[in-house]
This record gives structure tokens, sequence and C-alpha cells, in this order.
């Protein structure tokens, strides 16, 4: 998610929502920096852009390997010659992002699994 100076995502409301959008320039740059980091970037939607790579990529730029889990929610791969359960990843580090990108992103999160569909009835 894209950060918005001086916007508090809890004062959002549906009558100041366009001020709580990045202007294009700053989403540009957010996107721009993340492609060139190596991720292959969706268009912006809201304050939020999708972001896909490489395994080896996500563990360069935020030191975790993410994997599809059985739950249908992103794991942290286990390091070789380790026996831990994949542990489950809400969200990435951000402070591990370039010092000069990290007060522009807010956070990057992993989407839930749907609560509905084929798995998810007992």
């Amino acid at each position: 998610m894209i950060a918005i100076p001086g916007v508090d995502a809890h004062t959002v409301t549906s009558r100041n929502v366009g001020s709580a959008l990045p202007d294009a320039a700053l989403a540009e740059r957010v996107v721009t920096a993340f492609r060139a980091l190596g991720f292959t970037c969706g268009e912006v939607v809201g304050d939020s852009f999708s972001i896909e790579a490489a395994p080896s990529v996500f563990r360069q730029v935020f030191g975790v390997s993410p994997q599809p889990g059985l739950d249908g929610r992103m794991h942290e791969r286990p390091r070789r010659g380790l026996r831990a359960a994949a542990r489950p990843l809400s969200g990435l580090p951000t402070d591990k992002l370039p010092e000069t990108l990290r007060p522009l992103v807010k956070g990057v999160v992993f989407s839930e699994p749907p609560a509905f569909g084929p798995g998810t009835i007992p």
C-alpha cells in the first residue's frame, strides 16, 4: 500500500476518500521503484497495486521466501536444513526496502484467502 503523507486511514470516509488517494506521480514513483527491484506490478487501484516475482526476488528484497500453503495463505519457506514448519505470513517487512522507498510504502501484505468456495466448508 502506498503511504499518503498526512492521511490517517482511521479517518477516511466516503466523503473524503478522494483526498486519501495517492496522486498519480507518487503512485508511478512507487511502482517504478518496485519494477526496478525486479517485480512485475499491476495497476494502482486506490492506494494499492499487486507485485509478482520469483521467490528469489522476494528473498533478495525482503529477506523472506514466500510460498503458498495448503490453507490458502502465504507462508515463509523454511531455510534449508531447518525442519521448522512454514510460518504464515500476513505481510512483508518494509524495513528491508531501500531507504528511499520506505517512507512511500505503508505496507506489503498478502490477500486473505476467500472464506467461501471449495475447501472452505467443513
